[in-house]
């Protein structure tokens, strides 16, 4: 890859699912059933920074936190290539906006040399007093 910000976010959502998945370790092996408020709290965490680890629980929203080493390798890559898209599209839809600002602004520039070179003498506009 040639963007070191896409391989950036990349490793950036590689560590964010293995981090939460050692944390489900922990908890699964801590206690032999979690109380609510951490599971609830478990499940916000993973749909805010592994959002694939989250959508691989939908399935099964009670079973261990943690998935067999398969399905673990699959979703911390699944969520490095989420965080790589993201990065992509965010870049794509800022340049997008910094380019129809620079377009707006040269546009916005004319009028005011039309305005500049065509000055009307106010001869015209003059209205006599009655």
């Amino acid at each position: 890859m040639r963007d070191k910000r896409v391989v950036q976010f990349l490793v950036a959502g590689l560590l964010a699912a293995l981090v939460l998945q050692s944390v489900g370790y922990f908890l699964d092996h801590s206690r032999p059933r979690l109380a609510l408020e951490e599971l609830v709290l478990f499940n916000w965490l993973n749909l805010l920074f592994a959002p694939v680890s989250f959508l691989a629980r939908l399935a099964n929203p009670d079973s261990a936190a943690v998935y067999p080493w398969p399905v673990f390798f699959l979703v911390l890559i699944g969520n490095g290539f989420f965080y790589g898209a993201a990065c992509k599209l965010l870049q794509l839809f800022f340049t997008r906006v910094a380019h129809k600002l620079v377009y707006e602004e040269t546009l916005a520039d004319e009028p005011s040399r039309a305005a500049r070179e065509h000055r009307v003498s106010g001869d015209i506009f003059e209205v006599e007093n009655l």
